[in-house]
C-alpha cells in the first residue's frame, strides 16, 4: 500500500533503496503537515517558504515540522541557495521516500494503518474540494478524473497495485522534466494533485423496504 523509500544520497536523482518502516516512523507521520513535507521532499529539495505556500500552513508551523522530521531522521538538509524571495534559503529533502509494500504494510498495527490512510483520504478530499471551489479542477484539458467498479481476484488486485505504483513513479519523474522545461522557457509550473487508489468495495447498498 502506501510508501516507497528514497535513499540518502548526494544526488536526488538516485532511485529508491530499502528501508525498515515501523510504527514509530508512522507515528511521526500521523501529523498531516509532516506527512506532506516528507512526500513532497521525496521528489526534490524544498525550502520552508515553498512548503508553506504549497501546504497552506504558516512558515512557523512548517519550520517546526521540519525540525521534528530532522530529529526523527526523516528529513535532511540538502543545500543552501537563493530562495524564492531572493534570500539565502535552506532546502530540505526526505531521507527516504515512503511507499510501503504489502508485507511492510501488514506488519503495522491497525491503529497506525487507520491513521495513515485517514491522513491520505483527508488530504486528497481537501485538495479536491479546494480545486473545485476555485474553479481550477476542470481548467486544464488534460485533467483526469476516474471512478470505476471492476471484479478482480487476488492476482488481479496485485497486478493493479503494480500498475498504479509504476504510474506514480512515472508521474513523479515527470515533475523534474517539467521544471527543467519551465526553466528553459522561463515559465512557471503549476501545482497538480495525484490520487491513485484501489480497494475492495464496501457492502452493496440495498434499498430499504417500507
Amino acid at each position: 500500500m502506501e510508501a516507497a523509500v528514497d535513499s540518502k544520497a548526494a544526488d536526488t536523482r538516485q532511485g529508491p533503496a530499502p528501508f525498515c518502516l515501523d510504527a514509530e516512523v508512522h507515528g511521526v507521520l500521523a501529523n498531516r503537515l509532516r506527512w506532506e513535507i516528507v512526500m513532497r521532499t521525496g521528489a526534490r529539495p524544498w525550502c520552508a517558504t515553498e512548503l508553506a505556500e504549497a501546504t497552506g500552513y504558516s512558515r512557523r508551523h512548517v519550520t517546526k515540522a521540519i525540525k521534528d522530521l530532522r530529529k526523527a531522521g526523516l528529513v535532511e538538509l540538502a543545500e543552501k541557495k537563493p530562495g524564492p524571495k531572493g534570500k539565502v534559503a535552506s532546502f530540505y529533502r526526505a531521507a527516504y521516500r515512503f511507499t510501503l509494500h504489502t508485507a511492510e504494510w501488514e506488519k503495522l498495527p491497525s491503529v497506525v494503518q487507520a491513521s495513515t490512510t485517514g491522513n491520505i483520504v483527508s488530504s486528497l478530499y481537501g485538495d479536491m474540494v479546494e480545486s473545485l471551489d476555485s474553479g481550477r479542477l476542470h481548467s486544464d484539458p488534460h485533467h483526469v478524473m476516474m471512478r470505476d467498479h471492476r471484479r478482480l481476484d487476488a492476482t488481479g488486485m496485485k497486478r493493479v497495485e503494480e500498475f498504479f505504483r509504476e504510474a506514480y513513479d512515472k508521474a513523479v519523474a515527470e515533475e523534474e522534466a517539467s521544471i527543467e522545461r519551465c526553466e528553459q522557457s522561463e515559465s512557471e509550473p503549476f501545482w497538480v494533485v495525484f490520487g491513485l487508489s484501489s480497494f475492495k468495495r464496501g457492502p452493496e447498498r440495498r434499498a430499504s423496504r417500507s
